[in-house]
């Protein structure tokens, strides 16, 4: 605070004390002039300790000696006798000036408190405007790598002649970059959660889609640790509900992953079905458009003692002595809580949970119940081969400054037949724009000189066909604060860093009214394949179907493709059936038929 302002607050103080005392005198005079001499106290008392509450110590005390020179000096103007008369009054002179003085103490503390709780109040929000940058900065930094990363991996993957054994090392490459995405976004996660940012994103859902995808997604990362993963058929499960699918699947992938995390021997299953008897989260009972939906999870692992059931979902609490406790980040029960919460249920660890015996998670939902519609439920239907006939050759200009982002694009869009320019600056894509009109504008936020905010409004505020030129934010800022700003500054759409090819096709179809041509004619190649039963693995002799077995449990492809190569040169038709699927990684299939032979 300025000096000048200080001595401005004093005056202010000492104004408002005065005029306090002036009323309390007024009111001596009228209506209070019945009362004579007589306990003048009473009528400064509310004087003083207005004064002291407005100006804390300062003022209380100066409004004390105020009214007391008052009582003492001026009592003419008062009252026709004097209020001070003997020892009494002075004594009561003492009382008042101690008690106001005491009053004028607390009111100085109740000041400072409230500048001490100000001032925390302000650091806080500072610290938290840091922590909000911070994030931002960290999550764009560790995004853009991870694109490029994600992106190429992704692209050599899908390539028809890739090699087994490097499929096999790109696929542990993809397996980590996505973990390490999952690592950031769950600080984002936490993040958003304190801030009171999440909220509920209802959609109509396929529940037992939902369970086909936990069961695909996990059977892998079991089959690893040499364990059994089974999702029990829901007998009363609603196919269809309305409820917040994406926070839904968090949870249970997160539940289901610490599951195989902490299991070295034995099961994980997945159970859900309608719980009975519960209430929907209004309290009511009986409402048929309601029900709640309880999903279990139960292994074979350590188990969970029961002083720990609440510690575990606290932020980046993990249980130690455990096999896996020194990976991750500790916040994935704290974000399933959390989202639960919003969701309206609860989760928790069951009493069947016990140390050395496994543990039993259950996730409790409300839904809204669906009836008498049909769905539309996305189908993939392959990767994208080209343009269909009859479309014009659009034209599509990249703002980024990263190469290797650029270079993931033109990757993703010269072989489709597209016309591209490049933009490394937001002045370089302004005067591309004007010069160039194209037809879309992938739009990167932070790049020198201009960034991508200032580069969209300048688009936007140029007369004619800026108005309806589609441009996508391509960015690896991530917060929810971030994504508003981005879309009013005038992008059409916004596709955050890493992203999939089918993101940069999506967004091509809906703003272009583009077709494209799916890989339709990989499917059918694989009719000519029969598919292999059991009985024909019945012919091969039992050491080789044992090793094959092994081998696909342990997803160890180089072994599978030893044995297949002998199975081969004594059954080349179901060699050769083998080794298709080992190309298309059916490993899945390839256990249950092996799972299913005597």
């Amino acid at each position: 605070m300025k000096p000048g302002d200080n001595i401005l607050k004093i005056l202010k103080t000492i104004l408002v004390t005065i005029a306090l005392i002036l009323i309390a005198s007024a009111l001596r005079v009228w209506p209070l002039h019945p009362l004579g001499i007589r306990v003048p106290w009473l009528t400064y008392y509310p004087a003083v300790i207005l004064s002291a509450l407005y100006g804390g110590l300062f003022a209380g005390l100066f409004g004390t000696t105020l009214a007391s020179l008052v009582i003492l000096y001026m009592w003419p103007f008062l009252t026709a006798v004097p209020f001070i008369n003997d020892s009494a009054d002075w004594l009561g002179v003492a009382v008042f000036y101690i008690t106001c003085s005491m009053i004028s103490g607390i009111s100085e503390s109740m000041h400072r408190a409230q500048l001490r709780a100000k001032r925390a109040q302000e650091q806080a929000e500072t610290a938290n405007r840091a922590k909000s940058i911070f994030l931002a900065n960290m999550s764009h930094e560790l995004r853009t790598p991870l694109n490029a990363v994600l992106g190429f991996s992704r692209l050599m993957r899908a390539e028809p002649n890739v090699a087994l054994e490097q499929a096999a090392k790109l696929d542990i490459i993809i397996r980590s970059g996505e973990h390490l995405l999952n690592l950031i976004n769950n600080i984002l996660d936490i993040s958003k959660i304190e801030a009171g940012r999440v909220v509920l994103e209802e959609s109509d859902t396929d529940l037992h889609q939902l369970l086909h995808e936990m069961q695909s997604l996990m059977y892998v990362k079991a089959v690893e640790k040499n364990l059994t993963f089974e999702v029990v058929p829901p007998p009363n499960l609603p196919h269809f509900a309305r409820v917040d699918s994406i926070k839904l699947r968090q949870i249970l992938i997160n539940l289901l992953g610490n599951a195989i995390k902490f299991t070295e021997h034995g099961s994980v299953t997945l159970r859900a079905g309608l719980s009975e008897g519960k209430t929907n989260k209004d309290g009511a009972i009986g409402d048929s458009n309601r029900s709640i939906i309880r999903f279990e999870v139960e292994d074979t692992g350590s188990g969970i003692q029961f002083q720990d059931r609440q510690r575990i979902f606290e932020s980046f609490e993990q249980l130690t002595n455990q096999p896996g406790s020194e990976t991750g980040t500790g916040l994935g029960l704290t974000i399933s809580r959390q989202y639960a919460q919003i969701m309206g249920g609860k989760i928790g660890v069951t009493d069947r949970s016990v140390k050395e015996q496994g543990s039993v998670f259950y996730l409790e939902i409300p839904v809204t119940n669906i009836t008498g519609k049909e769905i539309q439920v996305d189908h993939n239907p392959g990767r994208v081969i080209g343009v269909a006939e009859g479309q014009p050759r659009y034209r599509l200009l990249i703002a980024e400054d990263q190469p290797e982002n650029r270079l993931l694009l033109h990757s993703l869009l010269e072989p489709l037949g597209f016309e591209l320019r490049d933009a490394v600056t937001g002045q370089e894509a302004v005067a591309l724009f004007e010069e160039w009109h194209p037809d879309l504008i992938w739009m990167d936020i932070r790049m020198p000189i201009m960034n991508g905010l200032e580069a969209t409004k300048r688009i936007r505020a140029t007369e004619g066909i800026s108005r309806s030129t589609p441009i996508v934010a391509l960015t690896a800022h991530a917060l929810e604060d971030e994504r508003r700003e981005i879309l009013s500054a005038g992008c059409n759409d916004f596709i955050r860093k890493p992203y999939r090819e089918s993101e940069i096709y999506n967004v091509l179809e809906k703003h272009l009214r583009l077709r494209f041509l799916y890989s339709q004619d990989l499917v059918a190649v694989d009719h000519k394949f029969e598919k292999i039963n059991a009985d024909d693995l019945r012919k091969l002799p039992l050491n080789l179907v044992e090793e094959l077995k092994r081998s696909v449990e342990l997803l160890d492809s180089q072994r599978c493709l030893s044995t297949i190569k002998l199975i081969a040169e004594i059954d080349p038709r179901v060699g050769d059936q083998l080794q298709h699927m080992l190309e298309k990684f059916q490993y899945q299939e390839l256990l249950s038929i092996l799972d299913n032979m005597p």
